[in-house]
């Protein structure tokens, strides 16, 4: 079920179809409820952790709204040094274990902490959310955007991680997550091990990041 917000705060951007804004207090019980439809108990961001996001960082923390005002989407993000091809790091260590009490003022970068889209969404949500975190990072004067990516359909393949990777690259297979954001213009660098616990991605991510122009 899609869940009503108040649509009264600042603007990223409008079309016919979704509209990006910053969240507010005042979202807060919306944002919980769409995280508890889509999320399974024991991936689900805590009430806790959301208030703290808006504490922290209420530019970072992206909604989409549909156009009847429905909620169908959210993105946040952080701001984290980042090296490209360099990784050593963790969703834990970049996202604060997902308070965003790792936000980082005079980073050069924004880190994706999450992002959440309702199955009944809009087409092109997910690349509209991505959109308002290219605008934060260009408003904050960030050189990079970038995060890890999931990659479930490695549980299914038979063969290294480095093999998957390159075999989604080549596009002769789709994963269910890596593939959508190389859709939505995201450049791919280094596979993460131990990236976060994540049996269907084998503890990795994929390293996915832009350059802000």
């Amino acid at each position: 079920m899609l869940t009503k917000v108040n649509s009264s705060h600042k603007l990223i951007s409008d079309n016919r179809y979704i509209k990006i804004r910053s969240a507010t207090p005042p979202d807060l019980e919306s944002i919980v409820n769409l995280e508890n439809e889509i999320w399974s108990e024991d991936q689900r961001c805590s009430r806790e952790n959301f208030m703290t996001r808006l504490l922290i960082f209420s530019e970072g923390f992206l909604l989409a709204e549909d156009q009847d005002s429905n909620l169908v989407g959210t993105f946040f993000c952080v701001k984290r040094n980042f090296t490209l091809n360099k990784g050593g790091y963790s969703w834990d260590s970049e996202s604060g274990f997902g308070s965003g009490l790792s936000h980082t003022q005079g980073a050069n970068g924004l880190f994706g902490v999450s992002a959440t889209v309702h199955p009944n969404a809009p087409k092109g949500t997910l690349r509209n959310l991505f959109d308002g975190w290219h605008e934060v990072a260009n408003r904050n004067g960030l050189k990079y955007i970038f995060g890890g990516s999931r990659i479930p359909g490695l549980i299914n393949f038979e063969g290294t991680p480095d093999a998957y990777l390159q075999n989604i690259l080549d596009k002769s297979l789709f994963d269910p997550v890596l593939s959508k954001y190389m859709a939505c213009n995201l450049k791919v660098g280094i596979l993460l091990p131990n990236y976060f616990d994540d049996m269907e991605s084998h503890n990795y991510g994929v390293e996915v990041y832009d350059v802000i122009d």
